[in-house]
C-alpha cells in the first residue's frame, strides 16, 4: 500500500515537533540528570554515544531484534534460539527499553551484543540506525515507537512485528492519536498476531489484513511442544496409578485453597468417592502449615518424596519436590490453578491442558487472561465462582465421561492452536530477511 500524502506529511510534521521539543530542553533536562543522578545510568547509550553494536566489514545478515524488558527478552529468547538453529550465519543484536532487561538479557546472551534502544527522537535514531545498520528490525510484542519505525521502514529495512498483542483499552488510545499510528502500523512488512482477537485488533487500527497472521504465542512454545508419550506412564508405575483411578492435581495452590481441597475432599469421601489427591502448594516453605491441616481433620496424606522411594500408600499425595509438577499433571483425570480462588493472579493454565485434561479455576486469573478465555471459550477450562462450584464442576466431571472427554478434546484443542509458534515466526523472519538480503 502507497503511503499518502498525508501520512507522509505527518511523518514529516512528528519529526520535526519531537526534534524541536526534544533538543530545546535538552540542556535543561541534561542538567536535571547531572544534579540529580536519576536516569544518568545508561543515558549515553540512550543517546547512542556508547555501547551501540557497530556493523563494520561484516557481510552477513543482520537482525535487530527489539524486547523492551525482562518477558519481551524472555519470548525473544525462543526465538533466537530457532535464528541460531535455522540461520546460524546471521548476527543478532538485541536492544530494551529497560535498564534490568539489558542486563537480564546480556545473562541470557553472552554471545550477543545487547544495549538499550535509542531515544525516539530525530538524529539519534538516524546515527543509532546507520550503525546497527540491520538487514531486519524485529518488534517482540508491541512497544511502537514511531520515528524508528517509520525510519526502519523508508530505508528499505524489513519491519516485522511478532508476538504480537495488543489490548481493546490500547487500540482506543491509538484510535485516538490514529493520524500518528496509522502510518507506524503500515510500516511494517508483516506482523505476527497472538490471536484472533489480536489480529482483529491491529486491522482495526489500520494494518491490512493480508498482512497480519496469528502465529501463536512464543512464550509457550517450548512447553507446548507435543509431550512425551511414556511421561504418563512413567508416573503412573511410580506412583501405582492404574488408568481407570481418579486423579485430582491442585497445582501452585495458596492459602486457603488446600483448606477448599480438604474439604472437597470430605465431601467426596462421604459421598463414596474414592479419588487420588496431588496437591501440590506454590510455596515449599508452606509445607508444615499444609501438613498440619490434614492432620488437624486425620486425613492420611504422603509426601510425593516419601512415594518415590518406597512406594504410594495414601489417596493424598503432597508435592513436596520442584520440578515435577508439569509431568504430574500427565496423569490427571482433570486439575485444579491454584491462585485463583484466592487473588493471586492464577497461575499457568496451559502446563496442564498440554496433557488434554480438563483445567479448573476461580475467579481470579487476571495474570493469565488469554489462557482463560481462550480455555473457557473452547470448552476446555471452567471457571468457578467458589469452593461450592469447585465441588459441583469436579463432581460433573469425573462422573459424567461425555462431559470428560468433550472437555478434555476441548482442551487439546486450544493447545493445538497454539503449538509451532516458533517455527511459524522464524519461518516468517527467515523469508523476510532473505528478501532483504539480497536486495
Amino acid at each position: 500500500m502507497k503511503r499518502s500524502r498525508k501520512s507522509a506529511n505527518v511523518y514529516y510534521i512528528y519529526q520535526l515537533l519531537a526534534g524541536v521539543v526534544f533538543w530545546s530542553l535538552f540542556p535543561l533536562l541534561l542538567i536535571i540528570v547531572l544534579v540529580t543522578g536519576k536516569h544518568r545510568r545508561g543515558l549515553a547509550q540512550r543517546l547512542g554515544l556508547s555501547g551501540v553494536p557497530i556493523r563494520r566489514s561484516d557481510s552477513r545478515p543482520r537482525i535487530w531484534i527489539h524486547a523492551a524488558s525482562i518477558g519481551e527478552v524472555r519470548v525473544a529468547a525462543v526465538l533466537i534460539d530457532y535464528l541460531k538453529q535455522k540461520r546460524p550465519d546471521t548476527v543478532i543484536v538485541i536492544s530494551t527499553m529497560t535498564l534490568h532487561g539489558r542486563d537480564f538479557a546480556r545473562t541470557l546472551f553472552e554471545d550477543l551484543e545487547c544495549f538499550l534502544a535509542p531515544l525516539d527522537v530525530p538524529f539519534i535514531v538516524d546515527w543509532v540506525l546507520n550503525r546497527v545498520d540491520p538487514n531486519l528490525y524485529i518488534c517482540m510484542e508491541t512497544e511502537l515507537w514511531p520515528l524508528l519505525i517509520q525510519k526502519i521502514h523508508r530505508s528499505g529495512r524489513g519491519n516485522l512485528l511478532l508476538n504480537g498483542r495488543i489490548s481493546d483499552r490500547t487500540v482506543a488510545s491509538y484510535q485516538r492519536l490514529k493520524i500518528v499510528f496509522d502510518p507506524v502500523i503500515d510500516s511494517f512488512d508483516f506482523i505476527g498476531a497472538i490471536s484472533d482477537k489480536d489480529r482483529d485488533r491491529f486491522i482495526r487500527l489500520g494494518a491490512l489484513s493480508e498482512r497480519v497472521e496469528v502465529t501463536g504465542n512464543l512464550k509457550y512454545d517450548p512447553l507446548l511442544k507435543k509431550p512425551a508419550k511414556t511421561t504418563p506412564q512413567k508416573w503412573r508405575e511410580l506412583l501405582d496409578i492404574d488408568l481407570v483411578d481418579t486423579v485430582v492435581v491442585g497445582g501452585s495452590t495458596h492459602d486457603p485453597e488446600e483448606q477448599i481441597l480438604i474439604e472437597m475432599i470430605e465431601l467426596f469421601r462421604r459421598d463414596g468417592k474414592s479419588f487420588v489427591w496431588l496437591i501440590a502448594p506454590r510455596h515449599l516453605n508452606r509445607l508444615p502449615e499444609i501438613e498440619a491441616l490434614f492432620t488437624a481433620v486425620s486425613i492420611p496424606y504422603q509426601h510425593l518424596s516419601s512415594c518415590l522411594e518406597s512406594g504410594r500408600k495414601e489417596e493424598v499425595i503432597i508435592v513436596d519436590t520442584i520440578g515435577e509438577l508439569v509431568e504430574l499433571y500427565s496423569i490427571a483425570t482433570l486439575a485444579f490453578i491454584g491462585g485463583s480462588l484466592c487473588n493471586y493472579g492464577g497461575h499457568n493454565m496451559y502446563e496442564a491442558a498440554v496433557w488434554s485434561i480438563p483445567v479448573l479455576f476461580g475467579p481470579h486469573t487476571q495474570n493469565f487472561h488469554m489462557e482463560t478465555e481462550a480455555l473457557v471459550t473452547a470448552g476446555g477450562g471452567f471457571r468457578v465462582a467458589d469452593p461450592s462450584g469447585l465441588k459441583s464442576m469436579i463432581g460433573l466431571l469425573t462422573s459424567d465421561q461425555d462431559s470428560h472427554q468433550r472437555a478434555s478434546a476441548a482442551a487439546q484443542a486450544v493447545v493445538a492452536s497454539q503449538q509451532g509458534a516458533g517455527e511459524h515466526q522464524v519461518e516468517l523472519v527467515t523469508r523476510l530477511l532473505d528478501a532483504r538480503f539480497a536486495a
